[in-house]
């Protein structure tokens, strides 16, 4: 199997392919001028095929990737104790390379020194993947998140375009709420309720 790129100005240029079960792929190679290429084929037979496939090219840039926590609320509140599961998601044009989260603290009541910022981060397993979703685990006790303190996090994606920076999705919160702080709205919700109980149990009195 072999491919003839015919630029406007220019001999055509042949390139032998190898085929892979249905597929196969060019080498990397300037589309300056290139407007149309001209595929032809030889089975393992050695008879060629009819007339050449022309195939028009129409060059776009690259866009960035876009990423996003589908499943994630723009605020999640969870105990000190828990485990999160967050899910990424990641798309391209051409391909994504990894996708992650990267988190900070954003407000502690905690007199210790704010834990370092972490990055989480996943690589794609083929270059071709143009959705691209992984899960993790945020856990407040490994990553030493102190009770009642306030984490910011965004979703991270990179493409293969050369020094491009990461994109990033709109930042969420995580909130961490202490065992104590959470015994105690219990208790004043359930105050509340049987407060209203009683005034429901006088009025039909």
């Amino acid at each position: 199997t072999s491919v003839t790129g015919v630029q406007t100005c220019a001999l055509p240029i042949s390139e032998p392919l190898a085929v892979a079960s249905d597929a196969f792929q060019t080498s990397a190679r300037s589309l300056d001028n290139l407007s149309q290429a001209a595929f032809t084929w030889r089975d393992t037979f050695g008879l060629d095929g009819g007339a050449a496939w022309l195939l028009a090219l129409r060059t776009q840039k690259d866009q960035p990737p876009r990423v996003e926590f589908p499943d994630l609320a723009p605020e999640t509140s969870i105990l000190e104790t828990d485990v999160l599961p967050i899910k990424v998601a990641a798309m391209d044009d051409f391909g994504v390379l990894a996708a992650g989260f990267a988190w900070e603290m954003a407000s502690t009541s905690a007199a210790t020194n704010k834990p370092a910022p972490k990055v989480f981060r996943a690589d794609a397993k083929s270059p071709h993947e143009k959705k691209f979703a992984e899960g993790f685990l945020f856990s407040p006790a490994t990553l030493r998140v102190p009770p009642d303190s306030s984490v910011e996090i965004h979703a991270e994606a990179t493409d293969f375009f050369p020094d491009r920076k990461p994109s990033e999705s709109p930042v969420h919160f995580i909130h961490v709420v202490s065992l104590a702080k959470h015994a105690e709205l219990v208790r004043q919700q359930l105050e509340a309720v049987f407060a209203r109980l009683e005034e429901i149990g006088r009025a039909h009195v």
